[in-house]
């Protein structure tokens, strides 16, 4: 298929910084002075010198995605520190557990429903809601880790407030309803993916059934112990679309930090705090950790663009005109990389568009691309939700990856498939 052998040079550059990143992060180095390392070593096999490499690395704090996943990130960790310290997240999952009598939908519940916010690093918000939950609950730490990262997933590859999803619809040249209504179906495969390999093998007693079955069965008890997390969550669904409707132009993530202001002010005054422990919650030692590591992706990210890395990986398989290569080994290469489906979206999407004949439907490229590039994704350990999952539950971090491939393969499977149903 490749012209020259030097054609490869690029990915074997990038699998190998990638592979040594991976190591960093086995030894104990930690993903964040992993990744600062090896954006590094990208740099300076692509000819930047260690100076250049130190200016671009700079452009983090002017970087607004960066930005706006530190901001989001530091809210989301102080609101779940404040909600757990205090028992409210206890509390809450008490009471609505209640309504929810089989033990596996209560795990699976919370990173579902969290899911809907698209907001950086959501593993965050729905970690502590399942320990709470599964408190009692014959369920190793690993499986909730797994749970956790799973199926706060579920919905990103068709709902609409998605900033990938946005951008795909855009790139197409077709509503964001169109999408939506196309790729649903994948989030569907998804849940049932993770369902059968991660939820369906768990057992539990008979009287798992019913959590606190001598505490009364109160709505009312429910919403006010949740007020925090609703808040957050529909406070950021209706901004991000109010912003989506009214001002296109604007990004969408902008609506959740308001939302989880507005929620942990709640909190706040439910618990009769100040605050000054919301700044505490701010700046414990584990979300300035978060916080560098954060940051050192965003270095990674700037120098992949930088050094032209990405570029070169689309001219491997543009001499060709290869349609598949563009839809499906292109995307997940690069969700592997940067374990972002934006990055998917925004990198090949447009190369996919260019290389597609005229008349060629577009919808089905698109979901193809959609699923082959979350495959990518979900199987990277630079997952942002997969290393906080892992950092939340204190689990081995490969030996939790090493059960993501199977079902993210599946789901990745499956995608095809439903292309060439639907095409």
């Amino acid at each position: 298929m490749f012209a020259d052998i030097a054609t490869f040079y690029p990915l074997l550059r990038l699998l190998t910084v990638f592979f040594l990143m991976v190591l960093g992060v086995r030894l104990g180095l930690g993903l964040g002075l992993s990744a600062l390392i090896g954006s590094l070593m990208l740099a300076l096999w692509s000819d930047m010198s260690v100076w250049q490499w130190a200016v671009a690395s700079l452009g983090v704090f002017n970087d607004a995605p960066t930005v706006l996943v530190w901001c989001v990130l530091s809210l989301i960790l102080a609101l779940t520190s404040l909600m757990e310290r205090t028992g409210q997240a206890e509390r809450f999952m008490i009471a609505l557990s209640r309504h929810i009598t089989s033990p596996k939908i209560r795990l699976v519940f919370f990173p579902v429903l969290i899911g809907l916010l698209p907001m950086p690093g959501g593993a965050a918000f729905s970690a502590p809601l399942i320990q709470a939950v599964a408190r009692g609950l014959p369920v190793p730490e690993i499986d909730k880790s797994l749970i956790n990262y799973w199926f706060r997933h579920t919905a990103e590859t068709t709902w609409p407030l998605f900033p990938a999803i946005i951008l795909a619809a855009g790139i197409g040249g077709i509503s964001t309803l169109h999408v939506v209504a196309y790729t649903c179906p994948l989030a569907l495969i998804f849940f049932c993916v993770g369902w059968v390999c991660l939820v369906h093998g768990l057992e539990f007693p008979l009287t798992a059934g019913m959590a606190h079955p001598d505490l009364p069965a109160s709505c009312g008890n429910a919403i006010f112990q949740g007020l925090p997390i609703f808040l957050a969550l529909g406070g950021a669904l209706a901004l991000e679309g109010i912003i989506a409707l009214l001002l296109p132009g604007v990004a969408v993530d902008y609506g959740a930090p308001v939302a989880l202001v507005g929620g942990i002010a709640v909190c706040l005054r439910q618990n009769k705090l100040h605050v000054r422990d919301f700044v505490q919650a701010v700046f414990q030692r584990h979300v300035l950790s978060m916080i560098f590591m954060v940051g050192s992706l965003g270095v990674f990210k700037i120098i992949l663009e930088t050094s032209n890395t990405v570029d070169a990986l689309m001219r491997m398989g543009s001499a060709d005109m290869a349609l598949a290569l563009a839809a499906i080994v292109l995307p997940g290469l690069v969700g592997l990389v940067t374990g972002m489906l934006m990055a998917c979206v925004g990198v090949t999407l447009p190369l996919l568009m260019a290389l597609l004949p005229a008349g060629e439907a577009i919808l089905p490229w698109l979901a193809v691309s959609l699923s082959s590039g979350f495959t990518g994704c979900m199987i990277s350990p630079l997952h942002i939700c997969f290393v906080l999952s892992c950092e939340y539950f204190k689990v081995d971090f490969a030996a939790s990856w090493r059960r993501i491939p199977l079902p993210s393969i599946l789901f990745g499977f499956a995608g095809i498939l439903y292309f060439f149903l639907m095409k």
